[in-house]
């Protein structure tokens, strides 16, 4: 998981009073590792907006859209999502 998209998460997550606390415990029951967001993996995230962003593309990604598309195309691994937002793009995703 992007570091920026753990941040979104966060913040919906924090609207309940044990949220971040309840995200935090799911995140590490799944073994899930949160990826850097270094200067080329936010290039990637600025370029996906550029070709996939909300009201520029059908696909409409949003902000932590973008950085999530960003790091598994920066390792190049599939990406586990629901809706078809991600089925709008390039990015490998995780076979249901």
């Amino acid at each position: 998981m992007a570091a920026a998209t753990y941040l979104e998460c966060a913040i919906v997550a924090s609207r309940a009073a044990d949220g971040r606390a309840v995200l935090n415990a799911w995140i590490r029951a799944r073994h899930i590792a949160l990826g850097p967001v270094d200067h080329a993996v936010a290039q990637v995230a600025a370029d996906a907006f550029a070709r996939y962003g909300k009201g520029r593309h059908p696909a409409g990604l949003n902000f932590g859209d973008c950085f999530a598309y960003a790091l598994a195309r920066s390792l190049n691994a599939p990406l586990l999502f629901k809706g078809d937002d991600f089925a709008r793009t390039d990015v490998l995703c995780v076979a249901a």
